[in-house]
């Protein structure tokens, strides 16, 4: 996920952080992005990012792989 987000970097190299829609996947519930359940337990959300007019889904495996699109991991 780190080097996602390097990629994204804007011109000036600055980190760009994508809007992210994170839903459970046994409810369907959203979870906001900080949201202790979804930090917890990464792996029971499925997590889509919007970048570049497209989208990106993916099932996080673990916290870290949240904590870039995070207010917490966010640089």
């Amino acid at each position: 996920m780190r080097r996602f987000m390097a990629a994204l970097a804007n011109a000036n190299g600055r980190p760009v952080v994508p809007p992210m829609d994170a839903r459970e996947i046994a409810s369907g519930r959203a979870a906001a992005a900080d949201d202790p359940a979804l930090l917890q337990r990464p792996q029971a959300y499925e997590a889509t990012l919007s970048v570049g007019g497209g989208f990106l889904t993916f099932r996080p495996l673990s916290r870290a792989s949240l904590e870039p699109l995070t207010r917490r991991g966010a640089p």
